[in-house]
């Protein structure tokens, strides 16, 4: 065997290695994740919110046909960054904070126009790029918005809600 040969099966036998470790810290992370799922389903009572996520992130419409699929798997960091800020504590016990840390400022106080900049730097950085139905996506994230108390939802005219959710489309798209 050369001393090329030897080399090159060294760099393999490390790459393998830390290709194992990624898997492993990959599983860590999945574990942790699902975790903090668990949490969100169990604290929110919102069912227009729990329904929300599910017709926003678990149904995929096909843009030319409209057929509507459930998808196999989910972007679990998006969705779980879309709650982290508002769960600052239970992400820390969790040890997920660190995925987001760089995306909020966990000690300042939240507010629409803050979680819509969150939301764009965690999309920037978390999408699967797999297309989210835009109209049903805002409709969740008012939602959202709503049920944390960053906007009183129930006391807009029709009208401002329809101005709510055109600003929050013109941010994020």
């Amino acid at each position: 065997m050369t001393e090329e040969a030897v080399k090159r099966v060294q760099d393999d036998q490390q790459k393998a290695k830390q290709v194992g470790q990624q898997i492993q810290a990959d599983h860590a992370t999945n574990v942790k994740l699902a975790q903090f799922l668990s949490f969100l389903i169990k604290v929110i009572k919102d069912d227009k919110v729990i329904k929300g996520l599910y017709d926003t992130f678990f149904k995929i419409k096909h843009p030319e046909t409209n057929i509507v699929y459930i998808r196999k798997s989910v972007n679990t960091l998006v969705i779980v960054g879309m709650f982290a800020p508002f769960y600052a504590q239970e992400a820390k016990k969790e040890k997920i904070d660190g995925l987001f840390n760089d995306l909020y400022d966990a000690h300042a106080p939240l507010s629409l126009s803050s979680y819509v900049h969150y939301l764009k730097k965690l999309s920037a950085k978390y999408h699967d790029n797999v297309p989210l139905d835009k109209s049903v996506f805002i409709k969740f994230l008012v939602d959202v918005v709503s049920h944390y108390g960053l906007i009183a939802t129930s006391k807009l005219t029709n009208q401002e809600y329809a101005d709510l959710q055109q600003s929050i489309s013109k941010e994020l798209y």
